[in-house]
């Protein structure tokens, strides 16, 4: 008898500890799945790329101010600290390994940003661009094409000279002031490129006199 009451209390003791280590291996699938989706939230963070940016505020307007990531395709963010980003000034000066960039939209001001890029290809701007200022896409070599949105009241002197492979420039509004010497040097712009540009400027958004 007393050998069966053992036997019964041995088995109901097996019974026992195979339930907690259930509950162990439950515990660690829960403890696996927080950690999986901390990942994804840290390489949702890590797609902003915002820590490859560094910016300045003047007069409560926040400016991107420079680029100091080594991709090729770079995305510029939209936001810093919570408040939106309506500038970039100088951002990629001088940077010839990047091919493609993506300008959210938002930004509203454009200011050297591009200067010097001598690999840049492709860049689309948003509607809600106003101004690109002087020397924002000089010497841009590689840049082929350029569409205006009808945001854009504002081209300044230099912005796009030494674009020297820039054949197609488009604008969909009907008042934009271009400054002087703003396509100098664009040696491979159509004839329908030169007159769209013409409605806008005299002459000398073409030459330097």
């Amino acid at each position: 008898m007393k050998k069966l009451i053992i036997l019964i209390f041995v088995v109901i003791l097996a019974f026992i500890l195979i339930a907690c280590g259930g509950n162990d291996d439950d515990n660690n699938e829960n403890g696996n799945s927080a950690n999986n989706n901390s990942n994804n939230i840290s390489g949702n963070d890590k797609e902003d790329n915002i820590s490859d940016f560094e910016f300045y505020i003047e007069d409560d307007v926040i400016y991107v101010s420079k680029y100091t990531g080594s991709d090729t395709h770079v995305t510029i963010p939209k936001s810093y600290e919570g408040n939106p980003v309506t500038g970039l000034f100088g951002v990629f000066s001088g940077n010839n390994t990047i091919t493609s960039v993506v300008i959210p939209d938002g930004i509203t001001y454009i200011d050297g940003t591009f200067d010097g890029c001598s690999s840049l290809t492709e860049v689309l701007l948003p509607d809600s661009v106003t101004h690109i200022e002087e020397y924002s896409f000089r010497y841009c070599q590689s840049l082929s094409a350029i569409h205006f949105p009808s945001s854009v009241r504002r081209i300044g002197n230099q912005a796009f000279r030494g674009c020297s492979s820039l054949t197609d420039v488009t604008f969909a509004g009907d008042s934009v002031t271009i400054g002087r010497a703003a396509f100098y040097e664009c040696r491979n712009l159509s004839g329908e490129s030169k007159e769209n540009i013409k409605r806008f400027n005299r002459n000398d958004a073409l030459t330097l006199d």
